[in-house]
């Protein structure tokens, strides 16, 4: 299927899902088939003595965007569009905190975890397939419906 998704992208989601499969076989084993990405980009980097709550808080401080966002719920005469805006920005910088922690855990925590959501990413059925590539080709099929039904 696939026919409208760019092929680029879908190759990329597929090369994914095989690292994934192969680091969760490589965890699983002892072993490492290559070395962990690094996005040294990363402007919130603190060595492990700067680890506090009050500057995670400050960071990511959502306050605002929860008010607004209850706002716009409240709002019988607010468009979508409104109440999507504050919703995606808030869910977006919790991501970004939920994130920040994941990099502070301890080394256990930290296999633990990587190597059970490698194992779901590794699986063609798994979530990085399901919520790419085959959320696509579901939207496509939903769209051609609509126009042969309007057709």
């Amino acid at each position: 299927m696939a026919l409208e998704i760019d092929k680029t992208f879908e190759k990329l989601v597929e090369y994914l899902v095989e690292h994934e499969a192969a680091v969760a076989t490589a965890m699983q084993q002892q072993g490492d088939p290559r070395p962990w990405m690094n996005f040294s980009g990363d402007k919130l980097k603190v060595s492990a003595a700067e680890k506090t709550e009050a500057e995670l808080d400050a960071v990511f401080d959502r306050e605002s965007l929860n008010q607004s966002y209850v706002q716009a719920r409240s709002n019988e005469t607010a468009k979508s569009r409104e109440v999507a805006l504050a919703k995606i920005a808030g869910d977006f910088l919790g991501a970004c905190e939920r994130d920040k922690r994941m990099q502070w855990r301890s080394r256990i925590r930290m296999v633990a975890h990587a190597a059970a959501r490698r194992s779901g990413n590794g699986k063609a059925s798994g979530p990085l397939r399901r919520s790419t590539v085959d959320y696509l080709e579901r939207m496509f099929l939903k769209s051609r419906e609509k126009v042969k039904q309007s057709g």
